[in-house]
């Protein structure tokens, strides 16, 4: 009996955990889908940039770029910012 309400225990957590694995991989692709969009509307979408960033999966460093993209209007300022990132 002990065994098994351990078990459920287990299956709640890991449930749990999934939940939140999930929802933190949301954020990061919608982080992604919105970067992707910028860069495509400013020109900025160099193979360079979108392979850096797609591989990316700090979610601060996304939402520093989504605001680089965003307030940037040079490329080559916004190429500083992610490929000086490493």
């Amino acid at each position: 009996m002990v065994k098994s309400v351990l078990n459920v225990e287990a299956v709640k957590q890991s449930r749990q955990q999934g939940k939140i694995e999930g929802k933190i991989e949301g954020k990061l692709e919608g982080k992604l889908e919105d970067l992707l969009k910028i860069l495509a509307a400013k020109k900025f979408a160099k193979d360079e940039i979108v392979t850096k960033v797609t591989h990316e999966k700090d979610s601060e460093r996304l939402s520093e770029w989504v605001v680089a993209a965003a307030t940037l209007t040079d490329y080559a300022e916004f190429k500083r910012v992610v490929i000086g990132c490493e």
